[in-house]
């Protein structure tokens, strides 16, 4: 049986071969132009700095200022300041009945010009005997006796005077004041209420004079000073606050030390829990870069350092301590060395790089940003 060959037309075979040639003359290009087109990337500085390792401890945000403010008279209260309200620093934030005491106060008052009337009167008689004494119309024996009871009368005036200023001071009293800026965050007692001496009436807080409250070991303890400066975060914001001081006895439960930081900016409000962190060790020498330069991979991290010729060279790394930006990095990575923290992750070893940012001198952890605790340790 003969068989025929069926072989593909001349002119289809040669439009074939063209586009093939086409596609591969253009792959070629292509491949050409990637390899020559340099990666546009943005460098920092790897930097020789003090790091400490830190670990995050509970704590809560208080009002330096906080009074259960109490009654410092008996009586009937009339007015007491709803929850919420704010205050003024002297402001009224109770008010007692004070009817009987203004009636005490009128009686000593017309005591006070008695008394003030009689020694006004033996005034004038002395005057008047040691007048006639001079002439020897009044015996002696008169105008001592007179200038006694003048004496006597003044005595009696400042009694008076002295207790008219007790009951004015205690119409004062009636007035209960805040004792400083706060706002009303509790009230003990309703106004219609009997109130003693003594008795707490509300409580007030005040809102800006803020800190930050936290317990931490002994070891942890010792490793900080008034002045240095902790991170504080509350949920997703982190500000920085400075230690005001350590209280130098632990707590007999718990043995932790109480450290109170004061906030340099923050718009949290008392009772927010937050976390502070604390250095558990002595800061050392490390190098470090931002953490935006690390490459993370399911087996390993990696960052891309960029050589004078501009390209890039891959270099395996480990992590260490990390103080906010910036981490600490174990590898072939020296001081001053040009790491890339945008646009590194598809770079490959060897490829050429743009620098976008220039040529970085120093973009590390400047003194500025460290805290006073690590400053201290240089």
């Amino acid at each position: 049986m003969n068989r025929t060959n069926i072989g593909i037309p001349s002119s289809l075979r040669l439009a074939i071969s063209v586009m093939v040639c086409w596609w591969l003359a253009a792959l070629n290009g292509w491949a050409e132009t990637t390899d020559e087109k340099a990666v546009p990337v943005t460098v920092a500085t790897a930097k020789n700095v003090w790091m400490a390792p830190t670990s995050w401890y509970a704590g809560t945000l208080i009002s330096r200022n906080v009074a259960r403010i109490a009654s410092e008279e008996e009586g009937r209260l009339i007015w007491v300041a709803d929850v919420g309200e704010g205050f003024k620093q002297g402001q009224v934030v109770a008010r007692l009945d004070d009817s009987l005491l203004k009636e005490v106060q009128q009686e000593r008052l017309s005591e006070m010009e008695r008394e003030l009337a009689r020694v006004d009167y033996f005034v004038n008689e002395v005057d008047r005997l040691i007048t006639l004494a001079k002439k020897s119309y009044v015996d002696a024996s008169q105008l001592a006796e007179m200038t006694l009871a003048h004496q006597v009368a003044r005595t009696q005036m400042a009694v008076a005077k002295a207790r008219l200023g007790q009951v004015e001071e205690r119409l004062r009293r009636t007035r209960i004041k805040a004792p400083f800026d706060g706002v009303v965050v509790e009230r003990y007692r309703q106004g219609g209420e009997w109130v003693e001496s003594g008795i707490e009436v509300v409580r007030l807080v005040n809102l800006t004079a803020l800190e930050a409250q936290t317990r931490v070991p002994r070891s942890v303890a010792r490793l900080l000073t008034p002045g240095n400066q902790l991170q504080i975060r509350v949920d997703q914001q982190v500000t920085n606050g400075t230690i005001r001081t350590i209280v130098p006895v632990g707590d007999e439960l718990s043995s932790l030390f109480e450290v109170r930081l004061q906030l340099t900016d923050a718009d949290w409000v008392p009772g927010v829990k937050l976390q502070v962190a604390a250095p558990i060790a002595e800061a050392r020498h490390v190098v470090a870069v931002p953490r935006d330069a690390l490459v993370i991979r399911r087996n390993s991290i990696h960052v891309f350092t960029v050589t004078d010729d501009l390209s890039a060279k891959r270099i395996e790394v480990t992590t260490g301590v990390a103080e906010g930006e910036l981490i600490e990095v174990i590898g072939d990575i020296q001081p001053g060395d040009r790491v890339v923290i945008r646009g590194g992750e598809r770079l490959r070893q060897g490829q050429r790089v743009e620098l976008t940012n220039g040529e970085l001198k120093d973009v590390g952890l400047s003194p500025e940003v460290f805290s006073n605790h690590h400053r201290a340790l240089l």
